[in-house]
């Protein structure tokens, strides 16, 4: 069975993203991918975030959406349901 991740974020602070990341590649199981969406976050590029987990996952299938304006966390969790494929979903 595949677990998917889906992180919703919004201006992460870089510390506390590489440590949640970090924490994802570090599990056992072999079959997750995570799914990222950010929601329009001013003050964190897009390009910054898909850098960071470039950086510090392994073996981790990842998929990047960027909201076209700002959802807040309900719709933006709600679009990531949507668009994930695991048999699992683990909200982050």
């Amino acid at each position: 069975d595949k677990i998917t991740v889906l992180m919703a974020v919004y201006d992460p602070p870089e510390r506390w993203l590489i440590e949640q990341l970090q924490s994802i590649d570090r599990q056992t199981y072999s079959n997750i991918e995570l799914v990222i969406r950010d929601d329009c976050s001013p003050n964190v590029d897009f390009h910054r975030i898909q850098q960071l987990v470039s950086e510090n996952m392994e073996g981790c299938h990842t998929e990047y959406y960027e909201n076209e304006k700002t959802w807040a966390v309900t719709k933006t969790f709600e679009c990531l349901t949507r668009e994930a494929s695991g048999d699992y979903f683990a909200y982050l």
